[in-house]
């Protein structure tokens, strides 16, 4: 028989303890996610990607758009329906939003030919990118300093304003990009020197370069709803190439500038 005192045995609590060799390690933010990529090896897949992420891009978009566009119309003709009735509530409302898209489209160009008309299409492109060369100087800096990267930071704590703000970059950009076209065709169809035309070819080349790099890391991630792929390098090396385009620019206005002088002193001689 067993002692009705016999003290019971400890209750085995292994089981309860958690084995922290199966505890799985704790995921980095995508803040704090390092990346280093090869930027070389990035540069020469370019053409690649591009292929592979565009039409899928322009896709979506278009679809997007198409819905936006069509809920847009629906509602517009629903407000014009007690004015002018069922039958021209839809034209009226198709009126209206060609409107809305095309008076900011005239508006700009206005205002555009106003700008030139006081500063030449170089000093222009001069000015956007000098502006393009301080901003990425700026995040490539933060990104040193803080060890964050601020877009990587932006679109973790403020996803939707990350989003509109890259709609309106990317339509900005698009827009640089046609004002570095008509440069390169205005060099060439008048009688331009040959600095002037390499000048053209490099900036149109870095620009587009730029561009689509900054597509392909940025933009397409964003329609994709991911964080975007860049780091300070990236930073760094975006403002360095439209700082060297900027110094090259200069360097063609004071020979532009040199020969004018030599040439009406000459003149007057």
């Amino acid at each position: 028989m067993t002692d009705a005192h016999e003290p019971s045995k400890p209750k085995n609590n292994l089981s309860n303890v958690k084995n922290p060799t199966s505890q799985k390690p704790k995921q980095p933010s995508s803040i704090h996610q390092e990346y280093d990529p090869d930027l070389v090896a990035e540069f020469k897949d370019l053409p690649t990607k591009i292929q592979g992420t565009l039409l899928p891009d322009l896709e979506k978009i278009t679809t997007t758009s198409k819905a936006y566009i069509t809920k847009y119309n629906k509602q517009i003709t629903k407000q014009f329906k007690p004015y002018v009735g069922n039958k021209y509530a839809p034209t009226i409302a198709t009126i209206y939003s060609c409107a809305v898209l095309l008076i900011p489209l005239l508006l700009v160009s206005l205002i555009f030919n106003r700008v030139k008309a006081y500063f030449s299409l170089q000093k222009i492109l001069i000015s956007i990118q000098v502006y393009l060369s301080i901003y990425f100087s700026i995040l490539c800096l933060t990104s040193l300093v803080t060890g964050l990267e601020p877009l990587k930071f932006f679109y973790a704590t403020s996803p939707s304003t990350y989003v509109w703000l890259q709609v309106v970059q990317t339509l900005g950009y698009v827009v640089y990009l046609l004002l570095l076209l008509m440069y390169l065709v205005l060099v060439f169809s008048t009688e331009s020197g040959l600095g002037s035309r390499m000048l053209g070819l490099g900036q149109t080349f870095v620009g587009f370069t730029v561009g689509l790099h900054y597509y392909v890391a940025v933009f397409h991630r964003v329609v994709l709803r991911q964080p975007p792929k860049t780091n300070w390098k990236v930073h760094g090396i975006y403002a360095t190439s439209f700082l060297v385009i900027c110094l090259c620019a200069r360097n063609d206005g004071r020979k532009k500038a040199y020969l004018e002088e030599g040439g009406e002193e000459g003149k007057n001689n």
